[in-house]
């Protein structure tokens, strides 16, 4: 008999963040996060986001086995910015077992309703920085760290459960070219004569991009604010989410676009694909998860895009040209052979044309699922 189990305790979370390893554990694709990452998303007291949102979390059992999880979460700020009364599912996981994924999303539409929610949809998290969008093509690819990763039958078992496509992400590997497309170059060239006094940050060590950070995610408010789902970052959420990732990022693959103010206006992180070293360290930086990833970072023959932003007063001014110059430069410096991207909506047709400039296939595509609830 299948039970659902209220996440409540310090041990329990740890149980519910251990349930992707037990489901994964003989899957070479899925790249497992960093355990304490995880415990920092999900402690109120460490994640701003509980401030602007409440959250539930349970884990599926089977006796004493722990055979899925699933959290529930509503933002405010979202509910009130999207103007719906929307919950989310996130963090959901589990066994081909029909039963299990039934009274896991059956458990998380009621604690919703509860709240007095419409509908959800998901996976969705907190911010648009956390995982989002189910994998329902590209199962035969190795995995990357920023994104969300599942199992085939995950798109089977939630579709039967009433849930219907509300939006798709793409994702694509791109092969580097030789050199820099001319076009690219002939736009980079015109940008400068336009745009005086613009800058792309020339940093040597990670420390450089600290001032910047505030900026950055200025920048992601601006240029994410009108797509999908999204949800403005406050300060004290900037602040969490460059303390769990900026101490990852590679000089020479962050390329900042400053104007003569100073100021962030455009954007391009990327980093050596650590999937293999996060395989490696196992959820854990010491005693020695954090020497595989050192050594993965010195490797750039395939790097991972995480973001990419340039801020809508410069459309049409050529500022995505200069970054993107500056961006493949560095990746024929080093060496780099192939970039895969971060997820793109499928009605983002600005960011998809860009990548027809080269040899690419489209691979992996993500899904976000809605289910509006039935009124009595």
């Amino acid at each position: 008999m299948i039970t659902v189990k209220k996440v409540t305790t310090r041990a329990d979370y740890r149980q519910f963040i251990d349930v992707p390893f037990s489901l994964y554990s003989n899957d070479s694709n899925w790249i497992p996060p960093l355990k304490s990452s995880e415990m920092a998303i999900f402690h109120p007291s460490k994640n701003p986001s509980y401030k602007t949102s409440e959250a539930v979390f349970w884990l599926a059992r089977d006796g004493k086995r722990n055979v899925g999880r699933i959290c529930a979460i509503v933002n405010h700020v979202a509910q009130g910015k999207w103007e719906n009364k929307l919950g989310r599912f996130s963090f959901v996981n589990f066994i081909d077992d029909p039963e299990v994924s039934r009274v896991l999303f059956s458990t998380a539409e009621a604690w919703l309703k509860e709240q007095g929610c419409d509908g959800v949809i998901g996976p969705m998290g907190f911010t648009d920085i956390d995982e989002e969008g189910l994998l329902i093509e590209g199962f035969d690819e190795p995995g990357t760290l920023p994104m969300l990763y599942a199992h085939p039958w995950y798109k089977t078992h939630i579709e039967a459960l009433g849930y219907t496509k509300e939006i798709d992400w793409l994702e694509h590997r791109l092969e580097v070219p030789p050199a820099i497309p001319k076009k690219i170059l002939s736009a980079a060239e015109w940008a400068r004569d336009l745009l005086p006094g613009v800058t792309i940050l020339d940093a040597k060590k990670r420390s450089e991009f600290r001032p910047y950070i505030p900026g950055v995610f200025a920048l992601l408010n601006e240029t994410y604010k009108h797509l999908f789902g999204t949800v403005e970052f406050t300060q004290e959420q900037a602040d969490f989410y460059a303390e769990q990732y900026f101490s990852f990022l590679h000089p020479a693959f962050t390329k900042l676009a400053l104007s003569p103010e100073n100021k962030v206006i455009g954007l391009m992180i990327a980093m050596p694909t650590l999937s293999r070293a996060f395989q490696k360290a196992r959820g854990h930086l010491f005693p020695f998860g954090f020497l595989h990833i050192l050594k993965d970072m010195r490797k750039t023959e395939e790097v991972d895009i995480y973001l990419a932003a340039s801020h809508p007063e410069y459309d049409n001014s050529g500022l995505i040209a200069l970054i993107a110059e500056a961006f493949i430069q560095a990746l024929l410096d080093n060496g780099v052979k192939w970039v895969e991207t971060s997820a793109n909506l499928e009605t983002n047709s600005r960011v998809l044309s860009f990548w027809k400039e080269f040899k690419h296939r489209q691979h992996k595509r993500r899904r976000v699922y809605k289910k509006m609830f039935i009124k009595k």
